[in-house]
């Protein structure tokens, strides 16, 4: 497999190649804001602040700085309308800024938070999904795909502005305690291409896919989360994102998803850090030092 240190020295082991780039994926993040993910991906979604706080998290609005240095071990958010209190009190549209960014998570006419306590028409729908979700590791995958496909657009109904399928994607991972549907991230999918390529792919080299650079179908379109789940038929990303983790699973003999004893994220920490040693001009993103310290 081509699995590499950031200095090009090549792992005699996958669980040496795990830990030194989760490693750096912890150099980059912060301990708090993944112990608070991991809590809510175990427990599922079950408060407003939850589902605030894995949006904040995907969309990068955690202060990696501010959260590492608060002894209570509370979160903090990039830009003051990321506060909690502007959201989750208030129930306003929330603009979070993050690298120069706006994102918007929260439209006026509707709480898309409330849909994840069972509130409104579609929070009442999704809880009884919920029910069929949480097993939905011991379904057959046509049966699965479908709930998860319905599952999906109840998420993308009315879903705000900026918003769009990546997201969507993560809130049902967490939804279904990440045992079944992965994050999707362009990272990590780089990084699986790499180690599971037939050819040798050392670090810095460029990776180029059809199916990487394509776009997700628009979370507007009716049937968005069938061509999603790729009940149409039809290669998708997604799918295709899933065949890679389901093949690196077999070639490794390392579990990628969750049960109900662990979380199990350290393989997506891993592939997300290594995938940013691809297809970048610069691609190291920490020295062999700052890692073994």
């Amino acid at each position: 497999m081509n699995i590499y240190s950031t200095i090009g020295e090549k792992f005699e082991s996958i669980e040496s190649f795990l830990s030194f780039y989760e490693k750096i994926y912890f150099y980059e993040g912060s301990f708090i804001a993944e112990n608070r993910i991991d809590r809510i991906l175990q427990n599922g979604i079950q408060s407003r602040k939850d589902a605030y706080d894995i949006l904040a998290w995907k969309l990068n609005g955690i202060n990696k700085n501010k959260t590492n240095s608060d002894s209570a071990e509370k979160m903090h958010y990039n830009g003051e309308k990321w506060l909690f209190d502007k959201v989750v009190n208030q129930k306003k549209l929330c603009q979070g800024t993050y690298q120069g960014g706006i994102i918007h998570f929260i439209s006026n006419e509707n709480d898309y938070l409330d849909r994840f306590v069972g509130k409104g028409e579609i929070g009442k729908s999704l809880e009884k999904m919920k029910r069929q979700l949480a097993v939905i590791d011991e379904l057959e995958e046509n049966e699965a795909n479908e709930i998860a496909a319905d599952a999906l657009n109840l998420l993308a109904k009315d879903a705000p502005k900026g918003m769009g399928p990546v997201y969507l994607i993560t809130l049902l991972y967490f939804i279904t305690n990440g045992k079944r549907y992965p994050i999707y991230d362009k990272f990590a999918h780089l990084a699986l291409r790499a180690i599971l390529n037939d050819e040798e792919t050392m670090l810095g080299n460029d990776i180029t896919d059809d199916i990487i650079s394509k776009d997700f179908p628009p979370k507007a379109d009716e049937d968005f989360g069938q061509k999603v789940m790729n009940i149409k038929g039809k290669n998708t990303k997604y799918k295709e994102y899933m065949r890679l983790i389901d093949q690196f699973e077999k070639k490794t003999g390392i579990k990628y998803y969750a049960d109900d004893n662990s979380t199990n994220r350290r393989v997506d920490r891993a592939l997300w850090a290594y995938g940013h040693m691809f297809n970048l001009a610069t691609p190291v993103i920490a020295t062999k030092s700052q890692i073994t310290k």
